[in-house]
Order: structure tokens, then sequence, then C-alpha cells
């Protein structure tokens, strides 16, 4: 097998992952995350892969620490035989998204060529985000039209747009889990669109940014703002790390600390103020609409 059909492979079996997150946290297929032949198909793919991998390109064995995940691997896999009697099932599931991530993903990363894995990444991305902007897009018009529905199986008291609660779950099963997959759709399509030259797709990817953080603020999701704030200060840190004259130590010091904790304040409170007023407008939009229909006696 030529070394382009066997990254191919992988690549497509990246986005099946991907695709896969996504679908398993929609509403109508929800019953994803807890079929076993589903999560089995998927981890045997991954699977074939790695074993593809293995009597081919052996790019396993010329990944960095990969010796150190190994070890991880085998720690969990004597625990769960340890612990069978508190569900082997999920200990197996646990395992096989770990087997996927140490020996599938993993060394595809480590073993790339930069600039080729630049590509990938721009597939996966892309797949991701198209699929994502979807049912983030049909989310939000379950805001405008406050939609909400109940679903008994998932023993949650709201779902859609909730009016008493002010949250959006949209077409979601886990308003968190959404949030976080917005937040990485909104990060990943500002990427997308700083690799493309073309002014329609870069407004293209804007939008979908946009709308990404719109769900992530209506679905007022403390995890989601959790993991904002720490990417947020992550990435001016790493930033001001490689921009930073060394001329100054101190001064250098200073600003690596004060900086990233100023901007992740700054980025922080645009989303606090952002769930204040955005639920408050549709909740006075119902209100006016109820003023309206109510009957006008002379």
């Amino acid at each position: 097998m030529k070394a382009d059909t066997f990254y191919k492979i992988r690549k497509y079996y990246l986005c099946l992952i991907v695709v896969y997150a996504i679908l398993r946290e929609i509403v109508p297929l929800n019953f994803l995350i807890s079929s076993s032949f589903v999560s089995l198909g998927i981890l045997l793919l991954g699977g074939l892969v790695a074993l593809f991998d293995l009597f081919t390109e052996k790019n396993l064995l010329k990944t960095k620490n990969i010796a150190i995940l190994v070890c991880f691997c085998v720690v969990c896999i004597i625990s769960a035989f340890v612990n069978y009697r508190y569900g082997i099932i999920d200990n197996v599931k646990t395992l096989g998204i770990l087997f996927v991530y140490f020996f599938v993903l993993y060394p595809y990363g480590a073993t790339r060529n930069k600039e080729l894995f630049e590509k990938d990444l721009v597939s996966v991305f892309k797949t991701y985000n198209v699929f994502l902007s979807i049912f983030i897009f049909f989310s939000l018009v379950m805001y405008v039209f406050n939609v909400g529905y109940i679903v008994d199986y998932l023993d949650a008291y709201s779902q859609g747009f909730s009016v008493e609660y002010a949250r959006l779950w949209g077409l979601f099963s886990e308003a968190n889990c959404a949030a976080v997959y917005a937040l990485v759709g909104a990060a990943t399509s500002v990427w997308l669109s700083s690799k493309t030259h073309k002014k329609g797709y870069k407004a293209y990817w804007i939008i979908i940014a946009i709308l990404d953080v719109l769900f992530m603020i209506l679905a007022i999701s403390r995890t989601a703002k959790l993991v904002f704030a720490i990417c947020v200060f992550w990435m001016v840190f790493v930033y001001l790390w490689f921009k930073l004259p060394n001329n100054n130590k101190v001064t250098r010091v200073i600003s690596l600390i004060i900086i990233p904790i100023i901007a992740t304040a700054g980025f922080y409170g645009f989303v606090k103020v952002s769930e204040y007023i955005l639920p408050s407008c549709i909740q006075e939009s119902l209100l006016v609409q109820q003023c309206q229909s109510l009957p006008v006696h002379p």
C-alpha cells in the first residue's frame, strides 16, 4: 500500500470520528451513544487502520514517546479486568477510545509531514464544521422562534429553548457538550478562514464562527466558559512568548502573566454580558407578542 493511500484512509477515518461525535449528540440520533454495535464498528475500523500502519508504514513504531502510551494502556487494561464487576462494557468502550486516540490519531500527527498534515487538518475541520453548523443553525432557529420540547428518555426537564431556564439546547441532547463543540467549531472556523485567500470562503467561515459563538453563549454552559477562558489565556500566552523581546526579562515575565489574564477577563466578561442580554431579548419579544394578542376592549 502506498503511503499516500494509507494517509488518505486515516484522514477519512478521522473525518468519520468527528462526524460520529457530532451525530451521537443529536436528539433523534441519541441511540448512537448506547449502541454497542456502532461503537464496536468504529473501534474495529480504528483497529484495521492501526494494523495497516503497523504492517506498511510502521509510523506507530517511529512515534516518539509511544512506549509511555503503551504502558498507560496496559495499566488501564489491568484496571478494567480487576474492576470488571463495575461495568465491563463501559470499560471496554473506554479502552477502545484510548486505543483510537493513542495508536491511530497520535501517530498521525507525530509522523506526518507538517505541510501535508495541515492540509489533512483542513479537510477534517471542514467536515466537522459543515456538519456541526447545520445543527447549530437549526438550534438557533429554535431560539428565535421559542421552540421547546421534552424528551422523556433523556430525563431532562427541557430541550430546544427554555424560556424558564433561559437556556438553549437546540437539537442537542446535552447543552454543555454542545457548547464545547461550538467553541471548537468557532476556533477551527477562524483558523480555516485564515487558510483561504478567497473572500467568499473567508466570509463563510467567519459567519460559521459567529453562529458557533452565539450558540455557546445561549447554552449558558459553565464548562464551555471554563474551556474558553483556558484557551484564550493559553493562546495569548503562547503568542506573547514568541513575540515579546528578551531584552528586559522582568518586563517580559510581567507581560506574560498580566496580559493573558486581562485578555481572558475581557473575553469572559463579554460572554457573561452576552448571556444576560441575549436570552432576555427573546423573553421581551415573547412578552410583547403576548400583550399584542390580548383582546382589546373599547
